[in-house]
């Protein structure tokens, strides 16, 4: 599974140590002494505050043509501080109609992804980062090694869901978009 990123609104941060100069009267030849401070961290992150947003480039596609979905996380609370490596893997999952998942982003085997975060990092308000995954219409799901990809899904309509997935960063499903195959 092929994808891209970029981030906005804010990057995250790790830096948790600042070097001030310490203003010298203009009498003193001396250099400036350089004083390290430690600055406090925002409170650790909460899950629950972050969101998960996926959408397509349409909401119809005629058969075999990509459907194109991102895939947005993007922290709605304070700033906040990730303590641990998290790695809030971006995981796309493909319902039918009756609801059975017929592709996963992870699958046939999830290898794991990147970490988002790496601790500690601070991760400031209205933080966002998006992923670019495209989807052939074909069925794969995580345990089908020998059969990924598989054959192209049939006409109808079709649930996507977004959310994060892995280590300690579990940013929670968002709502569903409904796809039409024709």
């Amino acid at each position: 599974t092929t994808s891209t990123t970029s981030a906005t609104a804010g990057p995250k941060t790790n830096a948790s140590v600042f070097q001030p100069l310490v203003p010298t009267a203009a009498a003193e030849p001396s250099p400036s002494p350089v004083t390290t401070t430690t600055v406090p961290l925002p409170p650790a992150c909460v899950w629950s505050d972050f969101a998960a947003r996926v959408s397509t480039d349409q909401s119809t596609y005629t058969a075999g043509q990509t459907v194109q979905i991102t895939l947005e996380f993007q922290n709605t609370g304070q700033a906040c501080t990730v303590n641990a490596t998290g790695y809030a893997c971006p995981l796309v999952n493909i319902d039918d109609a009756s609801g059975a998942l017929v592709w996963s982003s992870v699958a046939p085997v999830s290898a794991g992804c990147p970490s988002t975060f790496t601790g500690p990092t601070v991760v400031a308000a209205n933080w966002s980062q998006s992923f670019s995954i495209p989807w052939g219409q074909d069925s794969c799901t995580p345990g089908q090694a020998s059969a990924c990809p598989g054959p192209r899904v049939a006409a109808g309509q079709y649930q996507i869901i977004g959310q994060g997935a892995g280590g300690s960063s579990q940013i929670p499903a968002g709502t569903p978009v409904t796809v039409t195959l024709s």
